[in-house]
C-alpha cells in the first residue's frame, strides 16, 4: 500500500476494497450475534421445559399422595372422618383469594386438621411399635440382663479415675 500504483487507476481498487471489507466484517458480526441469540433462546426453552416438567411431576405426586391417603385411611374411622373434612376444606380453599382473611382462616383450619391426623397416625405407629415382637424381645433381654460384678465395677471406676488424672495438654 505504500508503493505507488503502477496502473493509472490503482488507487481506485484500494478505495473500493474498503467497503467490501466493512460489509464482510459486518456480515460476520451479524452472524455471530444471531448464533448467540439462538443459543440463548435454546437455553431459555430448556429452562422452561424443565420448569414445566417439574410442575407436572408435582401434580402427579400430589395425586399419588392422595391415592395413598385414601388407601391407608381405612384403618381408623376418626382418621377417615378427618381426611374427609380436610378434603372439603381444600375444595373450599380453591375458590378463595389467597390474600383474603377467609383464605387465612381456611389455612388455619386445614393445618389444625392435618395436626390431628398427624397425632393419630403417630399414636398408631407408636402403639404398633410397642406391641411389636421386636420391642417385646428387647424388653425380655433387658429383664434377663445380669448386673455387673463387683470386680467389673472396680475396673470401670479405675479407668475413670485414670482418665480424670491425666493432665490436659495446652497448645
Amino acid at each position: 500500500m505504500l508503493q505507488k500504483p503502477k496502473t493509472k487507476f490503482g488507487y481506485a481498487r484500494r478505495i473500493l476494497a474498503l467497503p467490501v471489507l466493512f460489509t464482510v466484517a459486518f456480515a460476520y458480526l451479524v452472524n455471530a450475534k444471531n448464533r448467540e441469540i439462538e443459543e440463548t433462546n435454546l437455553s431459555i426453552k430448556k429452562a422452561v421445559s424443565e420448569i414445566k416438567h417439574d410442575t407436572v411431576k408435582e401434580k402427579t405426586e400430589q395425586k399419588e399422595i392422595a391415592e395413598t391417603r385414601q388407601g391407608s385411611s381405612g384403618t381408623d374411622p376418626k382418621l377417615t372422618e378427618l381426611e374427609k373434612k380436610l378434603a372439603e376444606k381444600e375444595k373450599e380453599l380453591e375458590g378463595l383469594d389467597p390474600e383474603s382473611k377467609a383464605f387465612d382462616d381456611k389455612i388455619e383450619e386445614i393445618s389444625s386438621l392435618a395436626g390431628e391426623i398427624g397425632n393419630i397416625t403417630a399414636n398408631m405407629e407408636v402403639d404398633k411399635y410397642f406391641n411389636s415382637a421386636e420391642w417385646k424381645q428387647q424388653m425380655k433381654e433387658l429383664e434377663n440382663m445380669d448386673p455387673l460384678d463387683k470386680k467389673e465395677l472396680r475396673k470401670i471406676k479405675k479407668k475413670h479415675k485414670k482418665q480424670q488424672e491425666r493432665p490436659v495438654k495446652q497448645r
